[in-house]
């Protein structure tokens, strides 16, 4: 049987397409579309060419094959969302910063990293539990303390722990921890006594009495350790070395200290001027001599440039008796020409 040209083409012909498929016309192709192996199925073909349409439930046959058409059977409604395709931009999708994480939720990326963090921060918990430091203890600097202008808070406590050989840190719940703390406290040269020890809310007070310098004391060269000028309080105790000009001044020169600082000196003639300082340093308002001379039961001062004749002083006389010349010296300063001395030996 002969076969007319230019009119279709057999599956033999046209290629290795399987038996007993009919032949496909070439006029039906869409441009561009080519014809593929025979190991592909019908059913592929019509996929990818797509020009079978479904309609009303029933598969079309094809019209070459003789079949009848078959009721198509019901696709059952799928509940699952259809996936967005996947859009890269810019970059090839091998170069996404999501590439090596696909699959993986975006939180799963930084997780290692705050693992890491917490085992840091584990350790440095774990190593401030210990028994040196228990919950309600407290660092000895930060003890509240009503501190006088001339000393350095930090530096004080660090040399009263020092001194009483105070922990770190103090436990206020324990009686025995604020009796070490009150004598250490106790031991500083310039404490004169502790009033107290409170503890509220947290807060660990210290009320104590510091020593005022009220005297200046020259000494012999290198006869003190601590130079050629020393401080004493009103009781005549050694002071630390510091530095407090304007002071009153005891003139001429006298023995070195007997004892070490917070210790009295150990002299009559320091003593009893620094008695008589004290006093008039406490009166109101106070008298501030530069001058000291003399010995006890004959002092002479020099206030406002006036020299004055005191006599006596607080180691003879009552308070009452001293109150009255201090009377006397407050006119004298107001009523005599400057220069000119002031005699109260006598009042």
């Amino acid at each position: 049987m002969s076969r007319s040209k230019g009119k279709s083409l057999s599956g033999d012909e046209a290629g290795d397409s399987p038996k007993g498929n009919s032949p496909i016309p070439i006029t039906s192709l869409n441009p561009g579309t080519s014809i593929n192996s025979g190991a592909e199925s019908k059913v592929d073909k019509r996929a990818k060419s797509g020009s079978k349409s479904v309609s009303n439930g029933v598969n079309e046959p094809d019209p070459d094959s003789g079949e009848k058409a078959k009721p198509r059977a019901k696709r059952k409604k799928s509940t699952s969302k259809k996936s967005s395709p996947e859009v890269s931009v810019g970059a090839d999708s091998s170069d996404s910063s999501f590439e090596s994480h696909r699959g993986w939720p975006i939180w799963v990326v930084p997780v290692p990293a705050l693992l890491g963090l917490g085992l840091v921060l584990f350790f440095v918990w774990l190593g401030n539990q210990n028994p040196e430091f228990p919950p309600t203890a407290i660092p000895l600097v930060k003890i509240q303390i009503s501190m006088p202008a001339w000393l350095d808070r930090p530096r004080f406590l660090e040399e009263v722990r020092y001194m009483g050989d105070l922990p770190v840190n103090i436990d206020p719940t324990h009686d025995d921890e604020l009796f070490h703390l009150r004598a250490g406290l106790g031991k500083h040269p310039w404490v004169r006594s502790v009033e107290g020890i409170d503890f509220q809310g947290n807060i660990l007070t210290a009320r104590i009495q510091f020593r005022v310098p009220v005297l200046q004391v020259e000494v012999d060269p290198g006869q003190s350790p601590g130079g050629n000028t020393r401080l004493v309080d009103e009781a005549g105790v050694l002071l630390p070395v510091g530095d407090f000009p304007g002071m009153a001044r005891l003139r001429g020169r006298v023995g070195p200290p007997k004892g070490a600082p917070g210790q009295l000196w150990g002299d009559r003639q320091v003593e009893g001027a620094a008695a008589l300082a004290g006093w008039l340093s406490r009166q109101s308002p106070p008298v501030r001599p530069s001058i000291i001379d003399g010995v006890p039961g004959a002092w002479r001062m020099e206030v406002q440039g006036h020299p004055v004749f005191w006599g006596a002083g607080t180691e003879t006389h009552t308070i009452a008796k001293l109150e009255a010349r201090l009377a006397f010296l407050r006119l004298a300063l107001e009523s005599v020409s400057p220069g000119l001395s002031i005699d109260l030996s006598e009042k």
